[in-house]
């Protein structure tokens, strides 16, 4: 195995007469070049020159030091974006002391994109759970709060009990499947989901990002309503 150090050079070749002056270990790298006219990957000044004064030896000690930095900003960054994050899953989870609530951090939650496609976020982000009844995920821009509701319930259903707080409707099982959102009219969501073959509908609320006293407003209107999850 041969282990390649980048060298600097001031002129590709070595003349014929130096060769012999070498070592052994230089006479073999002199030959390659003399060989293939070039130096490939390792250069060498010369050999006075090696050994009187200079070595320009590149180790990539730059491009490591480089590599270092940007690794470092970006621990930095993340650092910053997740410290709020958990920061704002503390005081949700705070405010609705009342209802038990358990956190923890989970990917996977879809996202509609600037297309209005929905995508898959790969990193996670705080989610406070209140068993039985609901799950608030911590976005990086607002709270969204997932539950559920039984079907047969939808067409007599009181929304104004939900603080008229935004929301949207799909399936369980198909969950990219958009029934409703609460821009539209009401009317849409029980024709929607009348023929839908699923007897369960998932509901996901969205609140300000600090909106602590909404949040618990919202959940307590969850749980005594018949929301589940």
């Amino acid at each position: 195995d041969c282990q390649i150090f980048h060298l600097r050079i001031s002129r590709p070749y070595l003349s014929a007469a130096s060769k012999a002056d070498l070592p052994r270990p230089f006479r073999t790298i002199a030959h390659f070049s003399a060989k293939h006219k070039r130096i490939k990957g390792l250069a060498l000044k010369s050999y006075n020159f090696f050994y009187k004064r200079r070595i320009h030896i590149v180790l990539l000690a730059k491009t490591t030091a480089m590599r270092y930095n940007l690794r470092m900003e970006n621990t930095e960054y993340l650092n910053e974006v997740y410290r709020a994050l958990d920061g704002r899953r503390a005081a949700a989870k705070a405010a609705l002391k009342d209802f038990s609530p358990k956190s923890g951090y989970y990917n996977g939650h879809y996202y509609k994109n600037e297309s209005g496609e929905y995508e898959i976020s790969y990193y996670p982000i705080p989610v406070v759970e209140v068993r039985g009844l609901c799950d608030a995920e911590i976005n990086l821009e607002n709270v969204t709060v997932s539950t559920k509701l039984e079907k047969k319930r939808i067409p007599t259903f009181d929304f104004s009990a939900l603080e008229n707080v935004y929301f949207e409707c799909f399936g369980v099982e198909d969950y990219l499947a958009d029934l409703y959102s609460s821009d539209r009219p009401l009317s849409e969501l029980t024709e929607n989901v009348k023929d839908f073959p699923e007897d369960v509908i998932s509901f996901s609320f969205t609140l300000r990002k600090d909106d602590e006293a909404g949040l618990v407003k919202l959940v307590s209107a969850l749980k005594q309503n018949g929301f589940f999850y």
